[in-house]
């Protein structure tokens, strides 16, 4: 009878203990996924966020604060796409110098390449009028595109003394003259593509387009690059978040 008692205790005993480990990991599973941990996984997973994390302290702190102001976990990316979209867009094209604006072109292009090859460019081609997510566009493009695009938005957020060629964003320069007379030679009409956006019948034609536009641009020499390059960043948005 007493050895009885003493197996019970023993089982007993592991049961209580295997509850109480069980109680634990809930409780570390849960500390872990806490509402505010969740939207640091989300940001955390936005490519393009995490240079201005390290360089740019206060507009990160603002884009945290958006994120934390969803209601839930799942309306995270979709909130700070927007408020990063136009963050990116004034760093790219206003506080860039020429050497960040020309590493960020041809980031750019790159991500137009894998767009097209994934079979879908336009929410790299005109992202101002994509409805795609952060993640979809993330998808779209390589790893090392997306380390590529990044390593430009770090030398943007770190030099700030580089040469910065002056220009009319209005008005197009003699550099762009000759980037537009070879997009007319190889695709006649077909060119305005560039300046039609959403309502263009032949997105994968209308891609190749920029592709054609951002290559002619950066094959030009160095002294006609600065302006040029200035002048289309301001007038065809090349900023995709993901």
């Amino acid at each position: 009878m007493r050895a009885a008692l003493i197996v019970i205790g023993v089982i007993f005993s592991i049961f209580f203990l295997m509850h109480r480990c069980s109680q634990s990991r809930t409780s570390s599973s849960t500390v872990q996924n806490t509402p505010i941990e969740q939207r640091q996984q989300v940001l955390d997973q936005i490519v393009l966020l995490q240079p201005i994390k390290q360089y740019a302290t206060k507009d990160y702190e603002e884009l945290v604060q958006v994120a934390n102001g969803t209601a839930q976990s799942s309306e995270v990316a979709a909130a700070v796409k927007s408020t990063l979209w136009w963050k990116l867009r004034n760093i790219v094209e206003a506080r860039a110098d020429d050497e960040g604006q020309q590493r960020w072109a041809k980031a750019y292009l790159q991500q137009l390449y894998d767009a097209r090859s994934q079979g879908n460019c336009f929410p790299i081609s005109f992202p101002l009028y994509s409805r795609t997510t952060v993640d979809e566009n993330r998808e779209l493009l390589q790893p090392s595109t997306q380390r590529q695009s990044a390593q430009a938005l770090t030398y943007i957020l770190t030099h700030h003394d580089g040469i910065r060629t002056a220009g009319d964003s209005m008005q197009a320069s003699e550099g762009w003259a000759s980037v537009s007379d070879k997009l007319v030679r190889d695709y006649g009409d077909d060119a305005n593509l560039i300046n039609v956006g959403e309502t263009a019948k032949d997105k994968r034609r209308q891609c190749d387009v920029v592709i054609s536009a951002f290559e002619y641009m950066l094959a030009l020499p160095d002294a006609q690059q600065g302006q040029v390059i200035r002048w289309m960043l301001h007038n065809h948005i090349a900023i995709a978040v993901f």
